[in-house]
């Protein structure tokens, strides 16, 4: 299957998933308010943008595509790191310092991944595949300590 007829197929498979209901609903069926599911259908497309990175090969040739891509992924969690930033700096108690401690982890990382991006954006043909491969390894570590930076913010900080 090509890589157009998997996004089409995602796309019907979440509107059928998002949007359909049948006709015969029945009493006391649980209706989704709007809000839940224009929350779901940001996740999916939060889903589908990264299902097209992950599916997406992209070669040496496609290498500024790539580049601009994660540059712009990384600004989004600059921004975020900014944001949380300041909702723990005007908060009060013992888990400030723990959030601030996470926080500048994750700036860290962000340090890093940037630093990878940017050797990737200076290779060549022979080195892309590497250096790919080794910044969408620091990505993912990034991804995955702010998600998880961002939960305990919000579980802890932000009940």
């Amino acid at each position: 299957m090509t890589y157009p007829i998997q996004a089409l197929m995602l796309g019907i498979t979440l509107a059928l998933m998002l949007g359909c209901s049948s006709g015969d609903s029945k009493p006391g069926a649980v209706t989704v308010p709007p809000e839940t599911t224009a929350s779901k259908l940001e996740l999916a497309n939060q889903a589908q943008k990264k299902a097209d990175v992950a599916m997406a090969d992209y070669t040496y040739a496609r290498k500024a595509e790539y580049i601009a891509l994660m540059k712009q992924e990384l600004a989004v969690i600059q921004t975020e790191l900014d944001r949380l930033e300041a909702k723990v700096d005007a908060t009060t108690g013992a888990e400030k310092a723990a959030a601030k401690t996470q926080l500048a982890a994750v700036r860290t990382q962000w340090t890093a991944a940037q630093a990878r991006l940017d050797e990737a954006e200076a290779a060549n043909e022979s080195t892309w595949n590497d250096l790919k491969q080794v910044f969408s390894t620091s990505y993912d570590a990034l991804k995955t300590s702010f998600e998880t930076t961002r939960q305990w913010i919000s579980d802890t900080i932000e009940p």
